[in-house]
């Protein structure tokens, strides 16, 4: 690798999963310390050597299940990135894994934003 780059989210506690944009961007999925669900963008281009942070997106209005405590090991959350419809596909579930739910939303979706639909 040319251009190695380590990259540490202070928001996140607990990783869960990562995927990268249509821009080289990094996006990191997982919890903070109180159990909240954060999706974190990172502008992650081949010249970066010090990413920034550009986008989080957390809070009530995105529905997103939160956590219990700070070892979510029951809790599964993963992303994916729709490059043809420019959409974020949040899988989460859960702490006791009784409800499962896919939110989709705005790739660059920023804040406390609602999903565009939830299957």
């Amino acid at each position: 690798i040319p251009n190695p780059v380590r990259i540490t989210d202070p928001n996140i506690t607990q990783y869960q999963s990562i995927a990268i944009d249509s821009d080289d961007n990094l996006l990191i999925a997982g919890y903070d310390i109180q159990g909240t669900a954060i999706i974190d963008t990172f502008g992650t281009s081949r010249s970066v050597t010090a990413p920034s942070l550009l986008r989080s997106l957390t809070g009530p209005k995105t529905g997103l299940f939160p956590g219990r405590d700070v070892f979510f090991s029951q809790i599964a959350t993963s992303i994916a990135l729709d490059p043809r419809t420019d959409e974020l596909f949040v899988y989460n579930t859960t702490a006791d894994a009784t409800q499962t739910q896919v939110s989709i939303f705005a790739a660059k979706a920023n804040g406390n934003v609602r999903p565009i639909r939830t299957i």
